[in-house]
């Protein structure tokens, strides 16, 4: 297969995944405004907090075995340790939900949360519904179903948005928010079981036998990646953590709504690169051409997440202003301080994936750790500082160094030299960037109106956007 035709391959891909992810977050960033109007800042925050616990033991709830789906060349045994990671599953939810309730009084307490004692019961299936989908999702990734995959996406965030806003109404409250959330994955994981079933048969093939000979030869993912997991999403949830037990509720909530906006599209949109990056990078490695799949995947990455960081780095404050109401402000001054953080994790994070396909856990361990080390250090200091502006502000610095050297470490592990990775990393058109920090940069020195700046930032972005789509379907 000549290299036109894996860069035709994998972009394809990409998009049949991308696209459905990407309209999934349309929904989901187009129902922020509303949600806005609806639920309070102490409501977001409630729900920040939920989602801390949920995600932080979902991740390891199947410890990691749904990594190694993708790994081996038969797919009786990628199905096996599907089967493995489930049942795994199944038995942390529950362990994690007991114990969760028992010392509900105790968190509400740290976090400074009332409402958490009354919804602690449901981040035990909270975590069984997040934790189930890791092994569904890396199943279909293996079998190449990226458009279901992207479905299932959009049914998610479209559910998740319709249930949030109904029964908002009716009765805005940090339970509803909740439930909306735990009941659009509800529908993705019916979604994707729907289509193992359908496609595949749910037959019994597994044997006792067979998943202890999978789950010892693919031991590194519990012993490595397990904890390497855990300390990655306790990083991402130290802000909820942390930010409640120095500041308050309200602190939380505007974190919590600011992070949605800038990291979640990123987040849906990077995930679906790293799992076309994940299936085709294993086969890249095979034929040794995984510098070039690096590098395709580092310019699609740069090109589509710069032109929007800097566009919510200069123009945050009035964008929120304008979209949720002037009570919401400082959530776009959140979102102005961790942008350029967010477009250096988002073009990093989807290559990280480099670290399982090399094997190379024990290193990628490390990383995380670091990474926690300083996003803690760095929140505590502005909560000793009690200055939520400056802990942000350290956590952003910080984070884009760190990531910096990761994205630079995964490029040279792939063959790609430190040189190359740069030109890659900023391999999107100058004349964009320079024009774009131009004429927002000029309407803000101009003092426009909020509207004018918003609106100058809404036509700029979708012609950017216009021009990137107009270049990859010619490369299709």
């Amino acid at each position: 297969m000549t290299q036109n035709m894996n860069a035709k391959k994998f972009f394809g891909d990409t998009l049949k995944l991308g696209t459905g992810t990407a309209f999934g977050q349309v929904v989901t960033v187009a129902s922020v405004p509303i949600l806005a109007r609806i639920y309070s800042p102490e409501d977001f925050g409630s729900l920040g907090i939920f989602n801390a616990f949920v995600l932080t033991i979902a991740v390891i709830s199947g410890l990691r075995y749904e990594q190694a789906i993708l790994l081996p060349r038969k797919h009786r045994d990628g199905y096996d340790l599907m089967i493995l990671n489930i049942a795994i599953t199944l038995v942390t939810s529950l362990i994690a939900g007991v114990f969760l309730w028992i010392y509900r009084f105790q968190f509400s307490q740290w976090l400074g949360d009332p409402v958490l004692p009354s919804i602690m019961w449901l981040i035990g299936i909270g975590i069984l519904l997040f934790g189930l989908y890791n092994g569904l999702n890396y199943w279909n990734t293996r079998m190449e179903r990226y458009s279901v995959l992207g479905s299932a996406k959009v049914a998610n965030n479209t559910f998740a948005a319709i249930f949030q806003f109904i029964t908002g109404v009716l009765y805005a409250a940090p339970t509803t928010l909740i439930g909306g959330f735990m009941f659009g994955k509800l529908v993705e994981n019916g979604i994707l079981l729907r289509t193992i079933k359908k496609r595949d048969g749910l037959h019994s093939f597994s044997t006792k036998t067979r998943m202890l000979a999978l789950a010892k030869r693919y031991e590194k993912f519990p012993k490595f990646n397990t904890w390497s997991a855990l300390v990655n999403t306790l990083s991402w949830q130290a802000p909820a953590f942390l930010l409640g037990g120095f500041f308050n509720l309200q602190v939380v909530g505007f974190y919590t709504l600011g992070e949605r906006v800038v990291r979640m599209p990123m987040t849906i949109i990077g995930r679906a690169i790293a799992q076309v990056f994940f299936q085709k990078g294993t086969h890249a490695l095979r034929e040794q051409v995984l510098d070039q799949v690096y590098r395709q995947t580092l310019r699609m990455l740069s090109r589509i997440g710069l032109v929007p960081s800097i566009v919510l780095a200069l123009a945050g404050e009035e964008i929120f202003t304008i979209a949720m109401g002037a009570d919401y402000a400082k959530a776009g001054i959140y979102v102005q301080i961790l942008s350029i953080w967010a477009f250096i994790w988002f073009v990093s994070s989807p290559l990280s994936t480099i670290i399982a396909i090399k094997e190379r856990q024990e290193t990628g361990l490390y990383i995380n750790v670091l990474i926690l080390i300083t996003r803690v250090v760095s929140l505590i200091i502005g909560g000793l500082l009690d200055n939520p502006y400056v802990a942000l502000i350290l956590f952003s610095v910080t984070g884009i160094f760190t990531y910096g050297w990761l994205l630079v470490w995964t490029g040279i592990l792939s063959g790609v030299r430190f040189k190359d990775t740069l030109m890659e990393l900023f391999a999107v058109d100058k004349v964009w960037v320079v024009s774009i920090l131009a004429i927002i940069g000029g309407a803000k020195y101009f003092n426009l109106a909020d509207v004018w700046i918003v609106g100058i930032c809404t036509i700029l972005t979708g012609l950017y956007y216009l021009m990137i789509g107009k270049k990859v379907v010619k490369m299709l």
